[in-house]
Order: structure tokens, then C-alpha cells, then sequence
């Protein structure tokens, strides 16, 4: 009986409806992440006439911060509209995933097996994110390569490459990663034209890249993070290498019983990029945003008849599939699990704390000494204090990082201040990202702020983030 009732499909979307709900309303209870305050506060200083690219110091392509904007010219400066947009586009992409899955022949309960996996993946990663955008673009865009690899019809390739184009604006490593796969997936036609198609599709969606000089290109979007991010990012490859070992055995099996389902090699060589795209941040909540591919691989390779294997050798390998995959099943909830456990008790240990709201705590700090248009400061990473306060930056950074940023951009965020002489600066002190590594306090802009400004309060919401105003006459 329970097999027969889950063979109704309104029974199976209605629990993977239900699963993702519960996501949802997970990351909508939980606190706002710093990251998705960053997405947020550029997002409304683009609407106040700031270009990303030219005016801060970003180094991530710009299509989230876009979407951002236009949300927030739509609805207001609120997080809750960008929220419930991000939360639809993360819903509407599990119909690719589920469509994907059929075209490599899972049937049954297999397909909502790789949609419910991956509602796991969605609980380790903050939703308003490039990252998770570009999970999202990723899944779309490796449904229209394998589609477009079936088909072998230009249109469809076209398509194909608009959408890898459009996962580069959303965050060029995994964006790039998708039109490499898509270029070999093109080139295995063994024709011209479909790597033509391919590209005109990339081309088209390129085009708004050509309102910013290439040098500025360049150096913000290869040079900034190859140079500076990465190496102070870096975190080992060791998921990376996990994957990739797993890719290669789902390789060798297929080769070795000559059963790989068609649209199984595309596939495979978009999860291969993907997880080499994120080699620099091998963590688990990075490997979350493109781990989704490998329960859609595993799946159809198990499915499959094998006709170079039979009897006990045939049931040998599969019992050693299943086990496999139970293991990366477990531990995949177990992730899951933890991570959301983590996050729901660092919630409720802040609440027992007497810690509050720490953004709209530094909003009503910053709005209750400063006019509005006035311009005002905060560091080393608090770009949430912008957004909440709907106050400008008085420096093109939003945010001050001492193992990211050089002296002469420290040196630059002190020569502005000294000529600007905002009223009001956001310190954090012992911030997650001196915890991290990122950030040590004390640099040279501490001691200039330490010389010029006094501390009016000592914590906001509960926390030890300091609200200096300037001495007179300074």
C-alpha cells in the first residue's frame, strides 16, 4: 500500500512541497546572514546610483546585486520581498532537477529522491547569496545542455548558452565553470554549428558586460579574486578531491558495464567544473551549492540495465552502489542536520544571552545620530549597517578585511574618511572574521579611528560592536 500511494504524483509533490516549505521557513526564521546583508546593501546602493564594479570593491559579477536592486525599487529596502523572490526561484528550479532526471531515465521514486537530496543541500547556505544564485542558474543550465545534447537541435543550444551566460552574472566561478562544460558538450556533437549555437547564446547575454571597460573587467572580476581572495580564502581541497574520486568511480563503472544512460557524460562533466570551481573554498557549506549532480549521476548509473554483468558479480557491485550511496545519503543528512542544529542553537543561545536583532540594532544607532543622505562608515564587515541605516558609504568599501585588502587600500579608506569626516562609524570587535582568520584587528585604520573617534556606545543588541563618533573639533 505505502508503494502504491507514493505512485501518485500530487502524493509526491505534495511532501517534497512540504519538505521545501520546511526549508524555507528555516532560513526565514533564522537571523539575517552578514552575506545576505551584503547582497542587500548593494543591491539598494545601486539604486541610489552606485555602480558595483567601478565604485566598490567587489570582485563578483553583478547579476545578484542586479536582482537585488530591482526588488528593492519594486518593494522597498526591506529583506523580506528579496526573500520570498529568492525562495520562489529556488522552488521553480526543482522542476528542471526533476525534469533532468527523467532524461537520464530515472523513473519511480528515483526522481524525488535527487529533488529531496537536494532540498537537504539547500539548508547549508544563505539564500540571498551569488553562491546559491548560482546554484539555482546552474541546475536550469545543465537541464538545457543535457536537453540540447538529446535534441541536437541548434535552438535548443542557443538556449543552452544564454542560460550558462546568464550563471556567470550570478558568480563568474561557477557561471564559467557551466560554459566550459558546455563548449565540450557542444564539441561532442562532432559539428560546427552546435558550438556555434552554443556560443551566440553565451555571446548574447554577454553583451551588457561591454558597458564597463574590459580593464576594469579584468581587474575586478579575475585579478582581485585570483590574487587576493583565493589566497586568503583558501580552506584545502579535500571535498574536492572526495568528489572528484567519486565522479571518477561512477566513470569507471560506467565504462566498464558499457551502460551509462544518455545525458550521463554531459552531466557528469558539469559536476567534474563544478566541483573544481570551488577549490579555493572546499567547505562543506560551498560544496552544498554544487554537490546537487551526484544523486542524479548515481541514480541513473544504478538504474541502468548492465549487459556486461550478471549473476553475482552484477549484484556484488550493486550492493556496493547501494552501500555507497546510503554512506553519502547519511552523510549528507547528517550535514544537513548539524548545520541547521548549529544554526538554531546559536539562535537560541542568543536570545538567552539578551542578545537582539543586531542590524536593526545598528540601524536605530546610526539613523538616531545621523541625518538622511548623510555618509557614514563601518567595518572590518558590517555591510548591513548601510542597508539598515539607509545611510551612504563615506569609502568605496563596504567592507575592510586586513588579510583581503592590501596597506594601500587601507591607507586609501583612511585618506577618505580624513577628508570626508563622517560623523558616525560601525566598529566590530573579535568579529567572526578575525575568528576566521580574515580580519585582525588593530591595523592602521583601527589606530586612526582609536585617534579621531570616541566610543559613544560599547555594544548594540548585545553584541561588541562599537558606535564611535568623532571627536570635536577633529
Amino acid at each position: 500500500m505505502p508503494h502504491t500511494i507514493l505512485r501518485q504524483r500530487w502524493v509526491v509533490w505534495g511532501l517534497l512541497a512540504a519538505g521545501f516549505a520546511t526549508v524555507a521557513g528555516y532560513h526565514a526564521v533564522l537571523p539575517i546572514d552578514v552575506d545576505e546583508t551584503w547582497v542587500l546593501t548593494v543591491g539598494w546602493q545601486i539604486t541610489q546610483g552606485v555602480d558595483p564594479l567601478r565604485d566598490l570593491y567587489e570582485f563578483h559579477t553583478p547579476g545578484a546585486f542586479y536582482l537585488a536592486a530591482a526588488i528593492i525599487k519594486m518593494f522597498g529596502a526591506s529583506v523580506w520581498p528579496l526573500r520570498l523572490v529568492v525562495t520562489l526561484l529556488t522552488a521553480a528550479t526543482a522542476w528542471p532537477l526533476w525534469r533532468l532526471a527523467q532524461l537520464l531515465g530515472l523513473r519511480g521514486w528515483q526522481p524525488p529522491a535527487v529533488v529531496a537530496t537536494w532540498i537537504l543541500l539547500l539548508t547549508m547556505f544563505p539564500w540571498i547569496n551569488p553562491n546559491h544564485l548560482a546554484q539555482l542558474g546552474g541546475i536550469w543550465a545543465a537541464w538545457a545542455l543535457v536537453f540540447a545534447w538529446q535534441k541536437r537541435r541548434l535552438r535548443w543550444f542557443v538556449l543552452a548558452g544564454a542560460i550558462a551566460g546568464l550563471a556567470v552574472w550570478l558568480l563568474q566561478t561557477r557561471g564559467g565553470a557551466l560554459v566550459l562544460a558546455g563548449v565540450v558538450i557542444a564539441l561532442t556533437a562532432r559539428r560546427l554549428w552546435p558550438l556555434v549555437a552554443y556560443l551566440a547564446g553565451v555571446g548574447v547575454v554577454w553583451l551588457p558586460f561591454l558597458l564597463w571597460p574590459p580593464a576594469l573587467l579584468w581587474h575586478s572580476l579575475v585579478t582581485l579574486p585570483t590574487t587576493q581572495y583565493l589566497p586568503s580564502q583558501f580552506v584545502g581541497v579535500q571535498l574536492v578531491v572526495i568528489t572528484v574520486g567519486f565522479l571518477t568511480v561512477l566513470a569507471l563503472l560506467a565504462l566498464a558495464v558499457h551502460a551509462a544512460p544518455s545525458g550521463f557524460w554531459p552531466l557528469w562533466a558539469v559536476a567534474l567544473v563544478l566541483a573544481a570551481s570551488i577549490w579555493s573554498r572546499a567547505e562543506i557549506a560551498y560544496w552544498s551549492t554544487i554537490a546537487w549532480p551526484l544523486s542524479v549521476l548515481f541514480f541513473s548509473l544504478l538504474s541502468c540495465p548492465w549487459p556486461r554483468l550478471s549473476g553475482r558479480p552484477r549484484q556484488t557491485v550493486r550492493a556496493v552502489m547501494w552501500y555507497g550511496g546510503a554512506l553519502l545519503a547519511a552523510q549528507v543528512f547528517g550535514w544537513a542536520a548539524i548545520n541547521g542544529a548549529s544554526r538554531v542553537a546559536m539562535a537560541i543561545s542568543d536570545r538567552r544571552a539578551g542578545r537582539g536583532d543586531l542590524w536593526q540594532g545598528i540601524g536605530a544607532a546610526v539613523t538616531a545620530r545621523t541625518l538622511p543622505g548623510e555618509e557614514i562608515f563601518a567595518l572590518p564587515y558590517l555591510p548591513g549597517a548601510y542597508f539598515f541605516s539607509q545611510r551612504p558609504n563615506a569609502t568605496p568599501y563596504n567592507t575592510l578585511l586586513s588579510n583581503f585588502h592590501p596597506p594601500e587600500i587601507l591607507a586609501d579608506a583612511i585618506s577618505r574618511l580624513e577628508r570626508v569626516k563622517p560623523k558616525v562609524v560601525v566598529r566590530a570587535r573579535d568579529s567572526f572574521a578575525v575568528r576566521r582568520g580574515f580580519h585582525q584587528d588593530g591595523t592602521a585604520l583601527d589606530a586612526y579611528l582609536d585617534d579621531h573617534y570616541r566610543v559613544a556606545q560599547d555594544s548594540v543588541a548585545g553584541y561588541v560592536v562599537e558606535i564611535l563618533e568623532r571627536r570635536p573639533g577633529l
